[in-house]
């Protein structure tokens, strides 16, 4: 037969303690809740770029030639190669001046920032040159996985230190964990949609635009706070 005690503490918010005493093998265990976060942002940022051939009085435009003006833009902004690739090559037919076929090629492009200030400048310097259409394709967190773990470690490292506070004040001793259970607290897949969403409409309306020299909307990310809590049960030392 077991005996349940619940503590609620004022330390740093609410914790809910659970002590159990087991008269069957006169064992006690208790349980807390650990936790840790960490303020984080986007470092990964896919910008796609389509170029397509156009007339120009009367004169096509070449693929080539807009690609030219493409990569000085890359070679100004000081962007590695590496952080550029071809996404996609293909042509179209079109009718010029209502009786005329003509077939245009577009190639598409995606480069990869680490930083929306990059991407932003960037952004204000591509639009000069004639691009069809662009926008981000995605965005992401690089070490996510590994803020994740050490976020985990922390979490139990205060859920431990928690425990031992309030056994010390009992005058019992801590003993080794025996069960865990995390939950990541946070909504990383959303956040990243709607950045997704809002900044490819604010750089639209900059390429059309409506953000005038002096009046500029800075672009950048919101920090988004990753948390983890944990559920840990301790035993209790006789």
């Amino acid at each position: 037969m077991r005996t349940l005690i619940t503590i609620i503490l004022l330390f740093l918010g609410t914790i809910n303690v659970e002590v159990l005493y087991s008269q069957e093998n006169n064992s006690k265990e208790i349980t807390v809740i650990g936790y840790a976060h960490r303020e984080i942002t986007p470092d990964e940022i896919f910008y796609s770029i389509e170029i397509e051939e156009y007339f120009e009085n009367r004169q096509k435009v070449t693929l080539s030639e807009i690609e030219n003006k493409f990569w000085k833009v890359i070679e100004q902004m000081g962007i590695e190669k590496s952080m550029v690739k071809i996404d996609n090559i293909s042509e179209r037919n079109i009718t010029y001046r209502r009786k005329k076929e003509e077939t245009t090629s577009s190639k598409t492009f995606q480069i990869k920032f680490k930083e929306i200030e990059d991407l932003d400048n960037f952004a204000r310097q591509i639009s000069k040159i004639p691009i069809q259409r662009a926008k981000i394709s995605k965005v992401g967190l690089s070490d996510f996985l590994k803020i994740e773990e050490e976020l985990l470690v922390e979490a139990v490292k205060n859920a431990k230190k928690r425990a031992k506070l309030i056994v010390d004040e009992l005058g019992a001793e801590l003993g080794l964990a025996i069960q865990v259970t995390e939950n990541i607290d946070n909504d990383l897949q959303r956040y990243l949609i709607t950045q997704y969403y809002d900044y490819n409409s604010r750089i639209m309306r900059m390429e059309s635009g409506f953000l005038r020299s002096g009046n500029e909307e800075k672009i950048e990310f919101k920090k988004l706070n990753l948390g983890v809590t944990v559920r840990v049960t301790f035993e209790i030392k006789n």
